[in-house]
């Protein structure tokens, strides 16, 4: 990030918060959303299974 303020002209690494905030923003927080997300569905897919083998209508195997 060279930007600085108005009438300068860039600065190399002026801004280095920055490029931290936009690399955990665009790369680790998705990351972690993604796998996030994955969890949620396979846990309930496990429950949705659980809950059909206690009802009865399928055995272990199918």
């Amino acid at each position: 990030m060279a930007a600085t303020h108005e009438n300068e002209g860039p600065i190399h690494n002026f801004r280095i918060e920055m490029s931290i905030f936009y690399i955990v923003y665009f790369i680790v927080f998705p990351f972690f959303f993604v796998n996030i997300f994955v969890a949620l569905i396979i846990i309930t897919f496990q429950e949705q299974g659980e809950a059909e083998l206690q009802d009865g209508e399928i055995d272990k195997n199918q």
